[in-house]
């Protein structure tokens, strides 16, 4: 396999199994997430809906009071002009529709002026003491509050009646409906002081929004957290809500999933999951709490699972994308980078194989040995040098045979004029033979001479080759500190081709061996 198939291997594994490590802890850990994520979504939204019921009761409170400190106002209050209060009342219930309880007491705490005739004007108002804290602290003061209806309204008057509420599946003894006779109601009480002694404290204006069967809340709730539902209840059974299901579209007078004394205590709300008619809606309940800090009824909210899980699904779905682009980018410059690393050492291998084939021109190209202190540079120019060394040295061997061939003619020429003349000039014959003996040795030496140059050649090869095998073998044994994957990377590709390169050299070496008669 090839160093660069090698090399794409590499970076795929280093790449892919990451990548894939990373998806799956990512989605074991947003699943083992999803309950916090769904609990912390919830409570977010609840914080929303709070925010809408305490705007409601704070704008009852700032209204109340711009009509409390009106002289003439207050004037008809002294004067105790029920006629003329139960006017402004009016014009006040126009401004702001959603009043269902519009009262204005005396010093004694009577009504003496109201919006309704179904609103009780024959005892005392107390509203469970915060009339006399309004007058302890003479400033007005908001609540949520929950009392019994006949407290507020006359039995079976018309709003009486459109507040009480039927409790689901409950019958009497006699087969008649229950009902809740409770009420959640928003209040501002408002203290209204003399016009002239602004000390004296002549009366009380009392604004109330009665929650039972009113479903601006859920509604106005689900309009910002779409695809949510709100729902308000007081002794466990829902007042108002616009829970929907496949299978059902009205749940007020149901049963809640949580008691409201489990609410009670340091734990504040309950989060959790309950079947509505085969729709699993998930859910967080919290308790809403009086003036004394009590808590009088619970507000939940909640969504579908299958809702959520779309919101979940959403980033799992980016996860995967951007997974995928990651992966995709990452393969890429592997692929780049591993051309860049791996073009130089195939050229390398392809000038050994030329050398060794008898190829002796090599040309580098200027890329490849841009960087001069790169080890594949070093290795390209070394191998330039070789083959140009081994070229001239080929080209005077050759110079060098073809003077030995001449000479050897001209010996034999000599010869056969000597057999000619052997019998005259016998000493110049051996005269002669002792100068071709001499020419024989010259040859001999000059054979020696030849390979001595390749033997040293091959060790002047060897030993920057050996320094170059030793430094990297140091590295790689973290003689002089640790190394990077990468740097043991580059250090590994140039310890196996100096050892390659090595090879070649001893083999030259051995060939010189066997040539001097050292080798068999």
């Amino acid at each position: 396999m090839s160093i660069r198939k090698k090399l794409l291997i590499f970076v795929v594994m280093i790449v892919v199994v990451p990548m894939g490590i990373l998806f799956v802890s990512s989605t074991v850990i947003m699943d083992t997430q999803k309950k916090d994520s769904e609990l912390l979504y919830l409570q977010s939204a609840l914080k929303i809906a709070r925010t809408q019921m305490l705007s409601r009761k704070d704008e009852m409170e700032r209204g109340g009071q711009r009509l409390s400190q009106n002289p003439e106002f207050r004037a008809l209050v002294q004067k105790n002009d029920t006629v003329k209060l139960s006017a402004e009342l009016q014009k006040l219930k126009q401004v702001y529709n959603y009043l269902d309880i519009a009262v204005v007491l005396d010093n004694n705490r009577r009504p003496i002026a109201r919006i309704s005739e179904d609103i009780r004007a024959d005892k005392t108002w107390d509203l469970n003491g915060l009339v006399q804290l309004v007058a302890e602290r003479q400033r007005s003061l908001s609540s949520e509050e929950t009392f019994p209806l006949a407290e507020l309204f006359y039995p079976d008057s018309i709003d009486f009646i459109r507040f009480k509420i039927p409790i689901a599946n409950r019958l009497d003894e006699n087969g008649n409906q229950v009902f809740l006779t409770q009420c959640q109601i928003g209040l501002a009480v408002i203290p209204i002081m003399d016009a002239i002694d602004a000390e004296r404290l002549v009366g009380y204006l009392i604004l109330g929004d009665t929650v039972n069967n009113d479903p601006y809340f859920p509604v106005a709730y689900s309009r910002s957290v779409e695809g949510s539902y709100l729902a308000l209840s007081i002794d466990n059974i829902r007042i108002s809500s616009n829970i929907q299901t496949p299978t059902k579209e009205n749940y007020v007078g149901s049963l809640i999933p949580v008691t409201t004394r489990t609410l009670d205590g340091p734990k504040e709300y309950i989060f959790g999951r309950v079947d509505f008619n085969d729709e699993v809606h998930v859910f967080l309940d919290e308790a809403i709490v009086n003036h004394k800090g009590e808590p009088i009824a619970t507000i939940g909210i909640g969504i579908p699972e299958k809702r959520f899980a779309q919101i979940l699904s959403t980033n799992q779905y980016l996860i995967v994308g951007v997974t995928m682009l990651c992966l995709i980018i990452m393969l890429g410059i592997g692929r780049y980078f591993a051309g860049i690393i791996t073009e130089p050492i195939a050229v390398a291998t392809q000038f050994a194989e030329r050398l060794a084939s008898g190829e002796r021109s090599m040309i580098l190209r200027p890329e490849w040995v841009k960087d001069q202190k790169s080890e594949t540079s070093i290795l390209l120019t070394t191998f330039q040098k070789m083959a140009s060394s081994l070229e001239e040295s080929e080209k005077q061997s050759e110079s060098y045979l073809e003077k030995l061939e001449q000479e050897h003619l001209r010996q034999i020429e000599l010869s056969s004029q000597l057999k000619v003349m052997n019998d005259e000039l016998e000493g110049k014959v051996a005269a002669r033979t002792f100068d071709l003996v001499q020419v024989i040795a010259e040859l001999k030496r000059a054979n020696g001479v030849k390979s001595n140059f390749l033997a040293t050649m091959s060790h002047e090869l060897r030993t920057p080759l050996s320094a170059i095998i030793c430094s990297a073998e140091a590295l790689i044994g973290r003689v002089f500190g640790p190394l990077t994957e990468k740097q043991e990377k580059h250090i590994q590709n140039a310890l196996h081709s100096g050892n390659h390169l090595l090879q070649l050299i001893n083999d030259i070496l051995d060939i010189c061996k066997i040539e001097a008669g050292k080798m068999n």
